[in-house]
């Protein structure tokens, strides 16, 4: 009786002990449940907003098209130089280098310019007789002359071309003179391209809408320009005037042509000659202005006359 009393209540104590919440057992398994919450909820990654991925996205496309752009525009520069090189023969191709070449590789050309038959029946005698004084400013030892001066100067190479008859049509009967800006844009499709500039020369008056007369025309940093003898002649002194005045007049035009502007000092050659008398106090050279700025329009390595 007493040992099934003592088997009895064992069950139920051991059974007691499992259900009661206060038990070891019951603390041991709640803390496992505890920790592993806490770990769950420690090892859990915090997630991007989504307006912040799409600022990033947004951001990186923006970087990568900027950067393209950029790499087009370089190479465009890179190419646009090369281009103007190769067209120019500023440059001499050394397998992958480009060498920029001396200016006496470059060839500046003096194209005579001619009238044309219905001018010259309309040519009135003292524009002839006015003609034919200036001519021999630019015959074959005129051109020569004027030739050895450009190079002297800019150091380029100059010839002479084979002469080109003016269009009839350009000449001014009643003015007696040709109008130099149509004669100007009519030589830029006759001239050489292959020519680094052309200077058209010429023994007729001419003149330009707003100008009683001029001595010459010029594009800035064009390929031609245009050039007339016909006023070198008048009041001069002698033979040697008129062709320092021609060859002043021919270099002062060629400078326009390659980018010089007018200058201020009366010892350049780009100074502003309105008249014969202020041509004659004109300089004949060019100044370290002048220089400087043909070094940095064109990247050639000037070969300086001092």
């Amino acid at each position: 009786m007493e040992l099934k009393q003592r088997l009895d209540l064992q069950p139920i104590a051991s059974a007691d002990s499992e259900r009661c919440p206060g038990s070891n057992a019951d603390s041991r398994n709640q803390g496992e449940v505890d920790s592993r919450n806490q770990a769950g909820n420690a090892a859990k990654p915090r997630r991007m907003p989504a307006w912040l991925k799409r600022v990033l996205v947004f951001a990186g496309i923006v970087i990568a098209m900027l950067a393209a752009v950029g790499a087009a525009l370089v190479g465009g520069i890179a190419w646009g130089e090369r281009d103007y090189a190769k067209r120019h023969a500023l440059f001499l191709s050394t397998d992958e280098y480009y060498l920029p070449v001396d200016s006496t590789m470059l060839t500046v050309q003096l194209v005579p310019l001619k009238m044309g038959p219905a001018a010259q029946a309309a040519l009135l005698p003292p524009g002839q007789a006015a003609c034919e004084q200036a001519a021999a400013l630019i015959d074959a030892t005129g051109l020569s002359e004027a030739a050895r001066r450009v190079t002297e100067l800019y150091g380029l190479d100059c010839e002479t071309s084979a002469p080109l008859t003016i269009p009839d049509e350009f000449f001014d009967a009643g003015r007696q003179q040709y109008r130099v800006d149509q004669v100007l844009n009519w030589l830029i499709g006759e001239c050489d391209p292959a020519a680094f500039r052309t200077v058209g020369v010429l023994n007729e008056d001419i003149y330009a809408p707003g100008f009683n007369f001029l001595f010459g025309q010029s594009t800035l940093g064009g390929n031609c320009c245009v050039a007339s003898c016909a006023r070198m002649v008048m009041n001069a002194d002698s033979v040697m005037q008129a062709r320092e005045r021609w060859h002043s007049i021919v270099t002062h035009e060629l400078g326009h042509s390659l980018g010089l502007t007018h200058n201020e000092d009366w010892n350049s050659v780009m100074a502003f000659g309105n008249s014969l008398s202020e041509l004659d106090q004109q300089g004949i050279g060019l100044l370290a202005a002048d220089r400087q700025r043909l070094e940095s329009v064109h990247p050639i390595r000037w070969q300086w006359q001092d």
